[in-house]
């Protein structure tokens, strides 16, 4: 980008914060994208576009029997109704600081009943779809939460870093090509966080290519003929 060798590409928010331009982590959606929208003009003459609602983080799911079954709506109501649950998540997540140990510092409680050690997204959710487990880690677009009817408990302190995606445009090319901005800015709010498991699920489960995904998609909102 800083060289001119691309023009526009898609990050995330948080991903521009905490890596690029290495500020603290901020829980407002707004304060993350106001401040990695100044801090890439005034450092790179990059803009950021409007973001997209959908946020790719990590999250804890469920099946809807489950969150049902024992009134499981947010990570507030896991904490104290972990100990009648099993949870699935990668080897180290019962240790990282991302993981257990910083649910329970955020949240208190986050004490299960037990925890199984699946190290593959697929393998959590097969455990959770055969009843081995009751809850799952996972990044919260992931295909198998649309196709699996699943529910992605609400994170109602921000534990996690908010990941909402934006295209990020040099701003001489913006500059010479205004109409890039009308465009990109119409699909944004179109790109909820269903819609992206729905269409994750067209390619990493159906198997359909992505730019026949996308293009689908553009032409069904009418932003593509």
């Amino acid at each position: 980008m800083l060289r001119g060798d691309l023009d526009l590409y898609p990050e995330y928010t948080s991903t521009g914060l905490l890596t690029v331009l290495k500020q603290s982590a901020l829980s407002d959606p707004q304060q993350i994208y106001a401040a990695v929208k100044q801090g890439y003009e005034s450092k790179y003459q990059l803009t950021w576009l409007q973001p997209s609602p959908f946020n790719d983080t990590e999250g804890l799911a469920t099946t809807k029997d489950n969150a049902s079954k024992y009134q499981l709506a947010t990570f507030s109501d896991l904490s104290t109704k972990a100990s009648q649950l099993t949870l699935g998540g990668a080897p180290e997540f019962a240790e990282r600081e991302d993981g257990i140990k910083g649910l329970q510092k955020t949240y208190g409680g986050f004490q299960f009943k037990a925890f199984k050690q699946l190290g593959t997204g697929v393998l959590r959710y097969d455990g959770l779809k055969a009843g081995d487990v009751d809850v799952v880690e996972v990044f919260t677009t992931d295909a198998r939460i649309a196709t699996d009817n699943l529910v992605v408990l609400k994170d109602d302190k921000n534990f996690y870093p908010i990941y909402n995606v934006a295209p990020v445009v040099r701003q001489d090319t913006l500059a010479a090509n205004p109409k890039i901005a009308d465009t990109l800015n119409k699909l944004a709010p179109m790109l909820t966080d269903s819609v992206i498991t729905k269409l994750n699920s067209q390619v990493d489960i159906d198997g359909q290519q992505y730019a026949d995904v996308a293009k689908a998609f553009l032409t069904q909102q009418g932003l593509l003929k």
